[in-house]
C-alpha cells in the first residue's frame, strides 16, 4: 500500500476530554528484527509529516523482553508517544499490527476512538480475530491491510481490503555510510525456519553475515545480530530464499537494503511482491553477484563517489530526529584486561574531545576511581573473567545492562576498546538507528585470536593506535588493516604534564640529587611478579646510593610492600612521576612502552610472554633493535647485573633517550579524537 501520511490539523480535543493524535499505532513493540523495522519506519514517515503519534504496546510481551531498539530510539526523539489506551485517547487513524496476536483478554484497544482503522494482516489468522468489530467498537472504518498478495488471496471475501498492499514506507537515510575500508565482497544471508541455508563454502575474497532475524536459527557459529537498517550499506549484498508460500516476508529489511543500494538476491517467485529492484537467481549463484557489486562500489569509492550513486538509490530525504540543545554524549566503553591499558587509551582521547562535548565511561576494569579522578562520570559492568561462568550467559546479561545504561544516557557514539566485541556489545549498540560504534583497536596481537573478530563488520570505525615505525607485525589485525584508521602511537599524557624532577621526587619521596629506578611490571595477573621484582630489588640494591621504586597498579591483583628500603610509586597516571627517574625496569604493554619511550626514560623491558597477551617481546625487541631501549628474557636475567651498570651511565641513558624520543611522533590520541568528532557530526 502506498502510504498517505496523515497530515497535521489543527488540534480539537475528544468529546470526553481524552488526548488525541492524528496517528496510533499498536502491536507488540518488543519483537526485534522486521516487525519492528516497520513499526519504526511507519513512525518516523509520519512524524516527518508533522502528526502527532502514539503507539501502544498491545500484546502480552514475553518476561525479560524490552521494546525494540528501532522502536526505543523514535521515543526517545520525540517522535511517538507511549500511550496509555486506558485513557481513552482519540485518533484520526489506528493502525494495528498483526491483529491475531494481540492480548485481547485485556481489551488492550477498548477505550480508543478512530476516525478509521487498519488491521495490517501478517499471517492469515490476522483475518479471523473474533469479534473484531465488538472489540473496536470505537473505530468508524475498519480496512484489512495485507502485507503481500498471496495473503491477500487468502483474504475472507467479505472483508474491506485496502486497494494495495501495505508496505514500509523505505527512505533514504542522510547518516553517510562509513568509507569503504575492505578488501572483500561482504554477503548478508537471513536465515529462518523456512529458508534455504547459507552456501557451506565461501571464497576467501568473501565474508558472509548470517542474519538471524527473528531468532529461529541462533547457534554458536551465528554470532551476526541483526543491525540497525542503516547500516545496510555496509552489504555489497543481501540473500533471502525462503520456501515458496511464506507469507512472512521481511519487506522492511529487503527494501531498505534495496534503498541503501546493496544488491538484493531473491527466488523468482518473490518477483510478483518486489518487482524489478531486486535480482532472481537460484542460491548457488549469489556469490557472483556479491564479488560483482564489491567491484561496482570499489570502482565508485575510487572516483569519490557514494556507491548509491553507482546503484541508483533513491536521494535522501529522511526526517533527521529532533535534538534538543546540549549534545548527546560520547560513551567510552573499556573492556577488562590484565591492566589499565583499555581505560587509559580511552582516557587517552576522551581528554582530546572537544570540551563541549560530553564524554561518560562505562569499565568493565576495576578503575572507576582512576576514571573519577580525571573528572569524567564512570559506570561499572563486571567482566566476564571477574563474573566467571558461562561466557555466553554472562554476553546476554551484559547486554541487557549496557542496553539500560545507553537507554539511560542516550549517547550518539560508543567507543570501544578491547579484544573481544562480543556479540551482546554488538546487539545492544548497532541496532539502533542513531548511535555510532567505534572501535580502538591496538594492532601486535601476536598469537591472540578472538572469536568476535568478523563484528567488525558492524563498527562504523576502527582506530588503529599505532607502534615504532617498522614494528614486524604478523597478528590478527595485521591481516585485516585496510578496515581501520591508523593513528600514532596513543600516550595519556603529553610532555607538559609530567611534573618537574623535583616535585615528583618528592612525591614519590625521593632525593632528586641521587639516582633512582622504577620498576613497572603490570598489574600481576598472569605472571609472577612478586617473585620477578624480589630478584629485580636484589640486584638494583647492590648499586650504591640507587634508590629503588616499585609501581603499583590501581588494579593490581596484590599489594606490593614487600620490600624494606624501596618506596612505593601509587596513583595515576604513573606517567606524570617519570621525571622523578633516571631509569627504569618495565613490562612492554602498550601504554607503558610508549610512555616510557616517548617520554626518554631509559628503560629494560622484561616483557609479559604469556599466550594471552600482545606481542611484547616483538615490541621490546624492536626498540632494542632500533638502540633506544633494551630487552631481557625473564626466565634468563644474567645479563641484568651488567645493564644496570649501563644505565647508572650518564651517557648511556642520554644515548637511550634520545633515540627513544627520535623515534616516537606526535601523540595520536589527537588524532583519534579528530576522527571521533568527524563521526559526531553525522549523527547530530
Amino acid at each position: 500500500m502506498t502510504r498517505k501520511t496523515v497530515k497535521r490539523r489543527a488540534k480539537r480535543p475528544a468529546d470526553d476530554g481524552a488526548a488525541r493524535f492524528d496517528v496510533l499505532i499498536a502491536g507488540d513493540m518488543t519483537r526485534l528484527g522486521d516487525w519492528s523495522f516497520r513499526i519504526a519506519l511507519e513512525i518516523r514517515n509520519h512524524a516527518g509529516s508533522g502528526a502527532r503519534v502514539g503507539m501502544i504496546q498491545a500484546a502480552r510481551p514475553m518476561e525479560g523482553q524490552r521494546v525494540a531498539p528501532e522502536i526505543q530510539t523514535c521515543v526517545r526523539r520525540g517522535l511517538a508517544l507511549v500511550v496509555d489506551p486506558a485513557a481513552h485517547p482519540a485518533t484520526d487513524l489506528l493502525v494495528i499490527h498483526a491483529p491475531s496476536e494481540l492480548d485481547w483478554e485485556a481489551r488492550p484497544l477498548a477505550g480508543i476512538v478512530s476516525e478509521r482503522t487498519i488491521l495490517v494482516c501478517h499471517h492469515t489468522e490476522d483475518f479471523s480475530v473474533p469479534e473484531i468489530k465488538q472489540r473496536l467498537r470505537g473505530s468508524g472504518e475498519l480496512v484489512w491491510a495485507p502485507t503481500n498478495p498471496w495473503l491477500r488471496q487468502a483474504a475472507p471475501a467479505a472483508l474491506t481490503l485496502s486497494p494495495d498492499d501495505w508496505q514500509p514506507p523505505v527512505k533514504s537515510t542522510d547518516i553517510p555510510a562509513p568509507k569503504l575500508r575492505r578488501q572483500r565482497s561482504r554477503l548478508g544471508w537471513v536465515v529462518s525456519h523456512h529458508s534455504a541455508p547459507p552456501p557451506e563454502a565461501v571464497p576467501a575474497d568473501v565474508d558472509l553475515v548470517c542474519l538471524d532475524l527473528d531468532g529461529s536459527r541462533a547457534s554458536p557459529a551465528m554470532h551476526a545480530p541483526c543491525p540497525s537498517l542503516d547500516r545496510l550499506s555496509r552489504l555489497d549484498c543481501l540473500a533471502y530464499f525462503p520456501e515458496p508460500g511464506a507469507t512472512a516476508l521481511p519487506d522492511a529489511l529487503i527494501l531498505s537494503a534495496l534503498d541503501a543500494g546493496a544488491t538484493v538476491a531473491l527466488p523468482r517467485w518473490l518477483k510478483p511482491h518486489y518487482g524489478v529492484g531486486p535480482v532472481y537467481c537460484e542460491p548457488g549463484q549469489v556469490l557472483t553477484r556479491a564479488r560483482r557489486k564489491r567491484t561496482t562500489r570499489a570502482i565508485a569509492s575510487e572516483l569519490g563517489k557514494p556507491a548509491a550513486d553507482v546503484s541508483g538509490a533513491a536521494g535522501a530525504d529522511h526526517t533527521r530526529p529532533q535534538q534538543g540543545s546540549r549534545p548527546r554524549p560520547v560513551m567510552f566503553l573499556a573492556s577488562n584486561g590484565v591492566g589499565i591499558g583499555h581505560v587509559s587509551r580511552l582516557l587517552a582521547i576522551a581528554r582530546r574531545m572537544d570540551p563541549r562535548q560530553p564524554v561518560m565511561f562505562v569499565t568493565q576494569a576495576q578503575a572507576v576511581s582512576a576514571i573519577e579522578r580525571l573528572g569524567y562520570l564512570a559506570e561499572y559492568i563486571p567482566s566476564a573473567s571477574y563474573v566467571g561462568g558461562d561466557l555466553e550467559a554472562w554476553d546476554s546479561w551484559f547486554q541487557f545492562e549496557l542496553e539500560s545504561l545507553i537507554d539511560a544516557y542516550d549517547p550518539a557514539l560508543v567507543v570501544y576498546d578491547g579484544n573481544n566485541p562480543s556479540p551482546g556489545l554488538v546487539r545492544a549498540v548497532a541496532s539502533r538507528a542513531d548511535c555510532r560504534l567505534a572501535w580502538v583497536r591496538r594492532g601486535l596481537w601476536g598469537n591472540l585470536t578472538s572469536p568476535f573478530i568478523d563484528n567488525a563488520r558492524w563498527f562504523d570505525l576502527i582506530v588503529e593506535p599505532g607502534e615504532l615505525e617498522g614494528q614486524p607485525d604478523e597478528g590478527m589485525t595485521a591481516q585485516r588493516r585496510d578496515e581501520a584508521v591508523p593513528v600514532p602511537p596513543i600516550r595519556l599524557l603529553d610532555d607538559t604534564e609530567l611534573l618537574s624532577r623535583g616535585e615528583a621526587a618528592k612525591a614519590v619521596g625521593l632525593d632528586p640529587a641521587r639516582p633512582s629506578a622504577l620498576i613497572q611490571l603490570g598489574a600481576g595477573y598472569n605472571r609472577d611478579i612478586v617473585s620477578l621484582i624480589d630478584h629485580l630489588v636484589e640486584v638494583l640494591q647492590q648499586v650504591p646510593q640507587l634508590q629503588v621504586s616499585v609501581a603499583e597498579w590501581v588494579n593490581g591483583a596484590q599489594s606490593l610492600t614487600h620490600w624494606p628500603d624501596v618506596k612505593y610509586l601509587r596513583g595515576y597516571p604513573l606517567s606524570q612521576y617519570f621525571n622523578a627517574f633516571d631509569f627504569s625496569i618495565a613490562a612492554a604493554g602498550y601504554n607503558t612502552f610508549h610512555e616510557t619511550m616517548s617520554f626518554g626514560l631509559p628503560t629494560i623491558f622484561i616483557p609479559n610472554r604469556h599466550p594471552s597477551m600482545d606481542d611484547q617481546a616483538g615490541r621490546a625487541l624492536h626498540a632494542q633493535n632500533l638502540h633506544a631501549a633494551f630487552e631481557l628474557d625473564e626466565a634468563d636475567l644474567a645479563d641484568l647485573p651488567e645493564l644496570v651498570t649501563l644505565l647508572m651511565d650518564p651517557k648511556a641513558r642520554a644515548f637511550l633517550a634520545d633515540n627513544s624520543r627520535r623515534l616516537c611522533g606526535p601523540n595520536g590520541a589527537a588524532q583519534a579524537a579528530h576522527a571521533l568528532t568527524e563521526m559526531l557530526e553525522a549523527v547530530r
